[in-house]
């Protein structure tokens, strides 16, 4: 009976050690998931790093130029190598067109967008 109690203590405290992991990689709290805006712009900086890609774009709207800051979420090198990106996926001054969830504060050009990305032409990135 006391060896059954450990490993049920065992098991419940690795399963409550995992809940910091979900937490950090939430999206709720930055970005508006309940709403999807696309955004065109011209690509600044693509950084195919650990722990999380990032992708800088310039997005001109009435004539101002404001950078996005383009992410996919909680994905790591290893997850989008899977989808087929690479650190040559994006060259600077490519044009992408992304849609995805924006940033909660409006004083914030982000974009969560797991993907949501294509060429001018339509062709689906990557």
């Amino acid at each position: 009976m006391k060896t059954f109690t450990l490993c049920i203590a065992v098991v419940v405290g690795l399963g409550l050690m995992v809940l910091p992991v979900g937490a950090h990689h939430s999206t709720n709290s930055v970005y508006d998931e309940a709403k999807t805006i696309q955004v065109t712009g011209k690509v600044v900086e693509w950084q195919f790093v650990n722990p999380h890609p990032y992708l800088i774009v310039e997005v001109t709207t009435d004539g101002r130029t404001e950078r996005w800051d383009l992410s996919f979420g909680g994905s790591a090198v290893v997850h989008l190598t899977r989808s087929g990106y690479t650190k040559e996926t994006f060259k600077a001054g490519d044009n992408v067109i992304a849609r995805g969830s924006p940033a909660r504060l409006e004083s914030v050009r982000g974009l969560l967008i797991r993907g949501n990305l294509t060429r001018p032409d339509g062709t689906r990135i990557p």
